[in-house]
C-alpha cells in the first residue's frame, strides 16, 4: 500500500515537471514567431543526436512497466531533460499563457490517464503543444484581424504621414537609426524604439504607440517566403528600401535567390507614386530592373578617412565626420542622402545631424578600454558584418581576442559560412562558445583557441585574460533559428 502511494506521488511529480517542460517548449514556439514548423526544427538541432538515445532509454524502461522503477526513471529522466534544455527566459503574453493553459490541461489529463506516453513524452509534448495551437488558431485569427483592421484604420487617419519601408538581410536598424537621425532635424518623425519588424510586431506598434507625425520610418523583417505581402494589409510605402541580400536566413528561405525574390516583393507595397532604393552595390540588387527605382553606392560619396576614431566623408566640399564604424556605412549614406533631399533636406542640416551621428547598439559599437578597444558587433551575425569589425581590429596595436560562437541561420550554407569565418580568424586568439565540433573551430587553426560551454564563461576568461583590444561576434543559441 505504502510503495503504491509513492509511486502515485512520483507519478504526479513527474507530471507536473512535465507540464513545466511545456511551458518551455511554448517559449520557443514564442522565440520562433509561433511557427509549429520553426519549433520542431529548432528542438531537433537542440536535441540532434542526444534524442536518439533518450527515446531508446525510454523505450526499454517498458521492461519495469507499472512499477515504481518505472516511475523513478520517468521522474529522473525528466528532470535530465530540463537541465540538457538549458537556459530559456520566460516570457509570458495573452497568447502563450492561453497556449500553455490548454496543453498543461491536456498533458495532465493524457499522462495521468495513459501511462505508456511515458515511453514518448519527447515526442507527446511538442505534440500537445502544437495541437493546442492549431485548436486556438481559429479564435487567434478573429482576435489579429480585430487589430488589424484597427492598425490600418489609425494609418488611414494620418493622410498627410509618409511612410519609409526599410528590409534586408542585414542593415534595417542601421539605415533606418541614421535616417531618423537627419529627418528628425526637420520633421516630426516616428520609428519604433527597439527592432520591431514583424507584422505582428509592427501592428501592436500602431495600435499602442504610434502618433501624429510627418513621417514613419518601418523595418520590415522577413524570414520566409510570402511574408512582405502581409504588410499591405497594414500600409503602402512612399518609399521602400533594400539594403541588402545575402546569406541570412537559409534555415528557412532554402537559397538566396528566394531571399532576393521575397524582399523584392517591398516593390508591391509602394503606392502610385512610391520609389524603391536599391543599393548596387550588393552583388544580387544591382541586376534587378523594375520602374521607379533608384540605386545607392558607395561610389557616390568620397571616403576620405576610416579607423578607430569613426569615419570622415567629402561631401559637396565639405568634410563631414561621423562617429560610426560600419564599413558599409559609405553605401548607406549615398541612400540616405538620395531619400532626405527628397524631403528638402539641406546641406548645413546634413552637417549638424552628422554630428549626433553613433554606433547603435551591438553593430561595431566601440567602447574604450583601459589599454585598448571593445568592438561589440554581436547583433551583425553574418560575414560582412564580420569583415567590417576586423578592418577596425587591423588597425588597433596590442592583442585582440574575439569572442564568438560562429554563425547561425545558414541552412545548408552552415559549414561553409563557418570555415570562411575559420578562416578570417586564423590569425587571433579565439574563445569559442559551443561544441569542439562545431565547424568553425573544428580542425581550425588559430593563434591561441578556448572553447567553453556559455557566455559567462567567456566573459569571465576574457576578464583574466585582460587582453589589449576585444572583438565581440555574434553568439549563436544553437536553440533558436532565428
Amino acid at each position: 500500500m505504502l510503495m503504491d502511494i509513492l509511486n502515485e506521488v512520483i507519478k504526479m511529480i513527474t507530471i507536473l515537471l512535465l507540464i513545466f517542460f511545456s511551458i518551455l517548449e511554448v517559449n520557443v514556439l514564442m522565440s520562433q514567431y509561433y511557427s509549429p514548423k520553426r519549433m520542431i526544427r529548432s528542438l531537433y538541432s537542440h536535441y540532434n543526436i542526444k534524442l536518439i538515445f533518450l527515446f531508446g532509454f525510454d523505450i526499454l524502461s517498458y521492461i519495469i512497466f507499472d512499477t515504481i522503477f518505472f516511475s523513478i526513471y520517468h521522474l529522473f529522466t525528466i528532470v535530465i531533460n530540463i537541465i540538457l534544455f538549458g537556459k530559456i527566459r520566460l516570457r509570458f503574453t495573452r497568447r502563450s499563457i492561453s497556449l500553455i493553459f490548454l496543453s498543461s490541461l491536456l498533458s495532465f489529463i493524457c499522462f495521468l490517464f495513459f501511462n505508456q506516453l511515458f515511453l514518448i513524452k519527447l515526442i507527446v509534448i511538442p505534440s500537445i503543444i502544437i495541437i493546442s495551437y492549431y485548436l486556438l488558431l481559429p479564435l487567434e485569427i478573429l482576435i489579429q484581424h480585430h487589430y488589424v483592421v484597427r492598425a490600418r484604420k489609425k494609418i488611414n487617419n494620418m493622410k498627410n504621414m509618409k511612410i519609409i519601408g526599410i528590409t534586408g538581410s542585414f542593415g534595417k536598424s542601421s539605415f533606418r537609426n541614421y535616417l531618423y537621425s537627419i529627418l528628425k532635424t526637420k520633421y516630426l518623425v516616428r520609428t519604433p524604439k527597439n527592432n520591431i519588424n514583424t507584422f505582428k510586431g509592427l501592428t501592436k506598434y500602431i495600435n499602442d504607440e504610434l502618433e501624429e507625425c510627418d513621417i514613419l520610418i518601418l523595418e520590415l523583417g522577413v524570414d520566409n517566403k510570402n511574408q512582405m505581402c502581409h504588410f499591405k494589409k497594414l500600409f503602402t510605402l512612399d518609399f521602400g528600401v533594400i539594403t541588402s541580400v545575402g546569406n541570412m536566413h537559409l534555415a528557412t528561405f532554402k537559397n538566396v535567390k528566394n531571399v532576393l525574390n521575397e524582399k523584392l516583393k517591398i516593390y508591391d507595397l509602394l503606392n502610385d507614386k512610391g520609389i524603391l532604393f536599391l543599393n548596387q552595390d550588393n552583388e544580387y540588387l544591382n541586376k534587378v530592373k523594375l520602374k521607379n527605382t533608384i540605386f545607392y553606392s558607395k561610389n557616390n560619396v568620397n571616403l576620405v578617412k576610416y579607423n578607430i576614431d569613426g569615419m570622415d566623408f567629402k561631401y559637396e566640399k565639405k568634410v563631414y565626420h561621423f562617429n560610426v564604424h560600419q564599413s558599409f556605412f559609405s553605401t548607406y549614406l549615398d541612400g540616405i542622402i538620395k531619400i532626405v533631399k527628397r524631403f528638402n533636406i539641406r546641406s548645413y542640416q546634413l552637417y549638424n545631424s552628422s554630428l549626433i551621428f553613433c554606433d547603435y547598439q551591438r553593430r561595431n559599437q566601440v567602447f574604450k578600454l583601459e589599454k585598448g578597444y571593445l568592438i561589440d558587433n554581436s547583433y551583425n551575425a553574418n560575414l560582412e558584418g564580420i569583415k567590417s569589425s576586423l578592418l577596425l581590429v587591423e588597425s588597433l596595436q596590442g592583442e585582440t581576442y574575439v569572442i564568438t560562437g560562429g554563425i547561425i541561420e545558414q541552412g545548408k550554407n552552415f559549414e561553409f559560412e563557418n570555415k570562411t569565418l575559420q578562416k578570417l580568424l586564423k590569425n587571433y586568439s579565439v574563445i569559442f562558445i559551443g561544441e569542439k565540433n562545431h565547424p568553425l573551430v573544428k580542425n581550425g587553426e588559430f593563434k591561441k583557441l578556448i572553447i567553453t560551454k556559455s557566455i559567462l564563461q567567456a566573459y569571465k576568461l576574457i576578464r583574466d585574460i585582460n587582453p589589449d583590444n576585444i572583438l565581440l561576434l555574434a553568439k549563436g543559441d544553437n536553440i533558436f533559428l532565428r
